[in-house]
């Protein structure tokens, strides 16, 4: 919270080879990285910002008084979405 730019910032995440131990079952079984039950708020910038593509899933995340975005993908790749 209250961070000088992004709260989190997420980049060119990339699914693993195997499964994650300890992710959260609504993340499914090919991310690269989940953002899951997170408080950015107060920050300069973007709440979250998650750029140069890669495999990502965000949920339930709460996000408030940012100063540009609550969140914001940016350079995403382009593609049918994951199903979870």
């Amino acid at each position: 919270m209250s961070n000088e730019e992004s709260g989190i910032i997420i980049a060119g995440s990339q699914p693993a080879a195997g499964a994650t131990p300890g992710a959260p079952a609504e993340c499914g079984s090919a991310f690269g990285a989940c953002i899951f039950s997170n408080l950015a708020n107060d920050n300069r910038a973007d709440g979250i910002l998650c750029s140069q593509g890669g495999a990502l899933t965000i949920l339930r995340n709460t996000t408030i008084n940012n100063g540009l975005l609550g969140i914001e993908l940016n350079n995403r790749a382009d593609g049918p979405p994951i199903p979870h």
